[in-house]
C-alpha cells in the first residue's frame, strides 16, 4: 500500500504545480507582451531620431514610459535628445537623471550639472484665461536656452500656467518681474491678471494696440450634441389607488407594472468653461426614450410608452471620458391592456392578501366582481419630473467632434408611477482641443 500511497501523493503534488503554473502563465504572457511592445517603440524612436523627427521621438517616449516598465538608458538619453530640442529643459535634466541612475556615466552627471549652473526652476501658476508670455531682459544667445524660452511662451500662450527650467536671468511676464535663479529650488509665483488698460500701461502701449496678452472669454467649447442607442424602460404601476380627480370616489385606471425595450434617442448642445484644463461644462438636451410591446404582469397584450425631455446636465470631461448628470422634465405617453390590482377595490376598501398583484387572482376581487382587470384598457399622459445620468467615452475625433459610446439612466416620477430608464448610446459631442505637453 505504501507505494500506491506515494504514488497518488506525487499525483497530487505535480496537479497542484500544474495549476500554479497555469496561474502564473497570463502574467508572464502579459509580461512578455510588454517586452515585446517596448522593444517595437523603442526601435521606432531610434528611427525618427535619426532622421531628427523630434516631435515623433517624443511621442515615442511618452508611449515607453506609459508601459510602466523599466526603461534601459539609451531610451532615456534619446528621450533628453528629442526634449532639447523642443525646449523641454526641464524634462531633459529629469530624462538624464533617469539614465544616471542606470549607468552613473560621467558624461551624463556633467550635463546635467551644466544645467544646474545655468539654468533656474520656476513655476508661474496662472489661469486659462489670461495668456501672458514670458520676455526676458535680456535674449540669451544660446540656441538651447532660446528654445527653453519659446517652449515656455508655448506653454503659457495655451495654458496660462508653466512649470520648468528657464535660463537664469531677469524677466517679466504681463506687469510682473520676476528673476530666475541657478539651484536645484522652484520659484513659485501667481500671475497676476491686471485690466487690460493697466496692462497696456505697464508695457508702455496705447488703446488700439495689440498687447502680448490674450484675453479668454469663459467659454472654452462649445457644439451640438446627438445621440442614439438601445433603450430598456420599467415603468411601474402605483403601490396605492390614484383617485379620479373630477370624480374623488372613482379610481383612474392605472396600467400594470410594464417593461420593455425601444429607442433612446438625444439632441443638444454642450458649452464647456475655461479653467481646470476645460474640464466642466453644461449641456441642454432634448430626448426620446420608448418602449414598444411592454411586457405587463398579468395582460395578455403588450403595452407602449413614447417619453420625451428635456435634460439640463453638468459635464466633466477628464481626458477622453464624458460625465452628466443633472434634473429632467419628461412627459410620457402610454397606453395597454391591464389595469393596476387595486383598480377593483372601492375607496377605502382591502383584503388579505393585500391587492399588490402577488398572484393573478390577487388581481380580482374576491367577491361582487365588476370588472377584469386584466382586460382593461388604458392610456395616458404623464408629466414627470426627474433626474437623468451618463458615462461615456471618446473613441475618436473627427474634425470638431468627438465620437462617444455612452451607458445612461434616468428616473423620473409623476406622483404615482416611477419610470427608469437604462441605455447604451453612441453619437458624438464637441471635441476639446487640449494642450498637450
Amino acid at each position: 500500500m505504501q507505494p500506491v500511497r506515494t504514488l497518488m501523493l506525487c499525483s497530487v503534488l505535480a496537479l497542484a504545480g500544474a495549476a500554479s503554473v497555469d496561474l502564473l502563465l497570463p502574467s508572464r504572457a502579459q509580461a512578455q507582451d510588454n517586452r515585446a511592445e517596448r522593444l517595437r517603440i523603442s526601435e521606432e524612436m531610434k528611427k525618427l531620431a535619426q532622421r531628427n523627427a523630434w516631435s515623433g521621438v517624443e511621442r515615442k517616449y511618452a508611449e515607453l514610459r506609459a508601459l510602466r516598465m523599466d526603461l534601459p538608458a539609451d531610451d532615456h538619453l534619446t528621450g533628453a535628445q528629442s526634449a532639447r530640442f523642443l525646449g523641454k529643459t526641464f524634462e531633459v535634466y529629469n530624462r538624464l537623471s533617469r539614465a544616471y541612475q542606470i549607468t552613473e556615466d560621467s558624461d551624463t552627471f556633467q550635463e546635467m550639472q551644466t544645467i544646474d549652473a545655468q539654468y533656474g526652476r520656476i513655476e508661474l501658476k496662472g489661469s486659462e484665461r489670461f495668456l501672458p508670455r514670458i520676455e526676458p531682459k535680456v535674449m540669451p544667445f544660446a540656441p538651447d536656452a532660446r528654445k527653453s524660452i519659446e517652449w515656455a511662451n508655448e506653454v503659457l500662450t495655451n495654458t496660462g500656467s508653466f512649470k520648468g527650467m528657464l535660463p537664469a536671468g531677469e524677466y517679466r511676464v504681463a506687469c510682473q518681474e520676476f528673476t530666475v535663479a541657478p539651484g536645484p529650488n522652484f520659484l513659485v509665483d501667481d500671475i497676476i491678471k491686471p485690466k487690460k488698460r493697466e496692462l497696456l500701461e505697464c508695457l508702455g502701449q496705447e488703446e488700439g494696440d495689440e498687447p502680448s496678452v490674450t484675453y479668454e472669454g469663459l467659454i472654452g467649447y462649445n457644439g451640438p450634441v446627438a445621440m442614439v442607442g438601445y433603450n430598456f424602460m420599467a415603468n411601474f404601476a402605483p403601490n396605492s389607488p390614484a383617485f379620479s380627480s373630477s370624480d374623488p370616489g372613482l379610481h383612474q385606471v392605472q396600467g400594470q407594472t410594464a417593461t420593455g425595450s425601444g429607442i433612446s434617442a438625444q439632441v443638444g448642445y454642450e458649452i464647456g468653461f475655461n479653467g481646470f484644463d476645460k474640464m466642466f461644462g453644461l449641456a441642454l438636451t432634448g430626448a426620446y426614450t420608448g418602449m414598444y410591446g411592454g411586457r405587463t404582469q398579468y395582460a395578455r397584450r403588450p403595452s407602449s410608452f413614447n417619453g420625451g425631455s428635456i435634460w439640463l446636465a453638468g459635464t466633466a470631461r477628464p481626458g477622453d471620458f464624458r460625465f452628466a448628470f443633472g434634473p429632467t422634465w419628461s412627459m410620457v405617453y402610454g397606453s395597454g391592456t391591464g389595469a393596476a390590482c387595486w383598480f377593483e377595490l372601492a375607496p377605502g376598501e382591502d383584503w388579505a392578501p393585500p391587492a399588490t398583484g402577488t398572484t393573478e387572482t390577487s388581481c380580482r376581487r374576491p367577491s361582487e366582481p365588476r370588472y377584469e382587470p386584466n382586460n382593461l384598457q388604458w392610456r395616458g399622459l404623464s408629466l414627470a419630473p426627474g433626474a437623468s445620468l451618463s458615462a461615456g467615452y471618446g473613441f475618436m475625433e473627427v474634425g470638431s467632434f468627438q465620437g462617444v459610446v455612452e451607458l445612461g439612466g434616468s428616473w423620473a416620477t409623476d406622483g404615482q408611477r416611477h419610470i427608469v430608464n437604462a441605455a447604451v448610446r453612441v453619437g458624438f459631442v464637441p471635441a476639446i482641443k487640449r494642450f498637450q505637453e
